[in-house]
């Protein structure tokens, strides 16, 4: 599917190494954007989770960082011919070598993180998915440096490579105030993480989420979940 429609924006995915994904539904409708101003989406891809927080936040500033071409050329046209293009840019760079003025109250980020896996033989999607790109104690190092002290750092990773990430971010004094595990299929194991990460160290927040009832249908709670932005609702039933 080169299009992927939404409820209030689409997103062109042709030439995209990544496409559309659970993760990204997931993980661009939990984070939480209420007050905050400027938002940095490390590695955007296709733009997809910068276009749904926009959506959730009217008045944030989003800088997305995309390593790959054709992917950020895909990105800046979704952004472009989105209801919040004045909002929303796009900057083909390597993230640990992006610099800017700015820092963030918000940092978001779907990494390449199948550090346990072996490479996918296409190069785009290898660098895309494959942690050796961008390792977790640089980019937190990099985080570090760009969050606000009162900011917050999303992110999800693959349940059985929480600790390495929580270690990561600890390393540069990030601590998690929410830990959200993802289900695939009720009464399954954890297959993502979900960490929303601030400068202070306070009891977290743990909750499991469940996508697919054991019946194979979505959830209740994915549905209402993902509802506002699904350009074909998903039900029940």
């Amino acid at each position: 599917m080169s299009i992927f429609h939404f409820k209030y924006f689409s997103v062109q995915q042709k030439d995209s190494a990544m496409k559309v994904g659970t993760d990204a539904m997931l993980l661009g409708s939990l984070i939480k954007s209420d007050g905050k101003e400027r938002m940095l989406d490390v590695g955007a891809g296709t733009g997809v989770i910068s276009l749904m927080v926009a959506q959730n936040n009217p008045s944030l500033i989003i800088h997305a960082v995309e390593l790959d071409g054709l992917s950020a050329d895909e990105c800046q046209h979704n952004f472009k011919n989105s209801p919040w293009n004045n909002r929303l840019t796009v900057i083909q760079s390597n993230f640990l070598r992006y610099e800017s003025d700015h820092v963030y109250d918000l940092i978001i980020s779907n990494p390449p993180y199948f550090q346990t896996r072996l490479k996918n033989d296409e190069y785009r999607k290898a660098q895309a998915r494959h942690e050796d790109a961008l390792p977790v104690k640089a980019f937190f190092e990099k985080v570090g440096k760009f969050l606000d002290e009162e900011g917050m750092c999303w992110i999800i990773v693959p349940t059985e490579d929480e600790e390495s990430w929580l270690i990561g971010a600890e390393g540069v004094n990030l601590f998690p105030e929410e830990r959200i595990r993802i289900v695939g299929k009720r009464g399954g194991k954890s297959i993502r993480t979900i960490f929303g990460f601030t400068t202070l160290k306070k009891e977290v927040n743990i909750r499991e989420l469940v996508i697919r009832e054991s019946d194979g249908l979505y959830s209740e709670e994915y549905v209402d979940l993902t509802k506002e932005f699904h350009g074909k609702a998903i039900k029940r039933r």
